[in-house]
């Protein structure tokens, strides 16, 4: 997920510094606003819009990739969970009821759980060294997290 985010930035970024539109217009974001004849280039060639309408393609798909990645740390479920528990939902709903995935405990303790306890939330979108939490095969669940609050009392 972390790659995904940096990714999605670095074509934003270079999208934003390098598109001969966005020169045209005066809004350069990155470098040198002068009004150079050499500078500001009204004619774009084909090669660099075929680049910017694929670096743009390219950005779509990523940022819907990494908004379903978010959605599913958010909701303490993997794909194939996902599939599973909306089944399981539209089951409960047919008969009258409701259902609740056991592994979402919350967006904060599922981010938390995924990617460790820091201080500074943004410090998960960052490579570390840090030890992951937990043994990567038992996952806490809302009964396990419930009792947890008692043993620690």
């Amino acid at each position: 997920m972390v790659y995904i985010f940096l990714g999605v930035l670095f074509i934003i970024v270079s999208v934003l510094r390098f598109h001969p539109i966005l020169d045209n217009m005066g809004l350069r974001l990155f470098g040198s606003n002068t009004g150079d004849a050499l500078i500001r280039r009204v004619y774009v060639e084909p090669n660099v819009q075929n680049a910017f309408l694929i670096s743009v393609g390219v950005l779509f798909a990523i940022s819907v990739l990494l908004g379903w990645h978010v959605f599913l740390v958010a909701s303490g479920q993997t794909t194939i969970e996902y599939y599973a528990n909306k089944n399981k939902a539209n089951q409960a709903r047919f008969r009258g009821g409701a259902y609740f995935n056991d592994y979402d405990l919350g967006m904060t303790r599922n981010f938390e759980g995924i990617f460790g306890k820091t201080s500074y939330p943004l410090q998960w979108m960052m490579p570390s060294s840090r030890e992951p939490p937990g043994d990567g095969m038992n996952w806490q669940t809302c009964k396990t997290a419930f009792l947890d609050q008692f043993d620690n009392v």
